[in-house]
């Protein structure tokens, strides 16, 4: 599973984050945990909110988990976090060239 060096994370889970990183990783139930998702190998989509049992249903090595939310309200908030960061940052809304830049950079070093 990867993880965003960044992860974004609601405020719900916001101190339990290593708690549901690790449930996460051992594939255990998480009730309301959607995933703001990366797929790296598709062109198309900049991120995606998955509920976790369709996730673990449908993951990819290639996933990039970007962040924690507890259900769909949550995580669309994070969603416009993200975009707002990323506007204001690079004057686009190419979120998923951020954040692989981002994670990336850190890889190499």
């Amino acid at each position: 599973m990867n993880w965003y060096r960044d992860l974004y994370v609601g405020k719900t889970f916001c101190k339990k984050k290593k708690r549901i990183m690790r449930l996460v990783e051992a594939g255990e139930p998480v009730p309301m945990l959607c995933l703001i998702l990366l797929r790296r190998d598709q062109e198309r989509n900049q991120l995606e909110i998955i509920p976790q049992p369709v996730y673990e249903a449908d993951a990819s090595d290639s996933d990039l988990i970007v962040g924690l939310a507890f259900g769909m309200r949550e995580a669309r908030e994070i969603m416009l976090e993200l975009t707002d960061t990323v506007y204001r940052r690079t004057g686009t809304a190419h979120l998923k060239r951020f954040i692989l830049s981002r994670q990336d950079g850190e890889e190499r070093k």
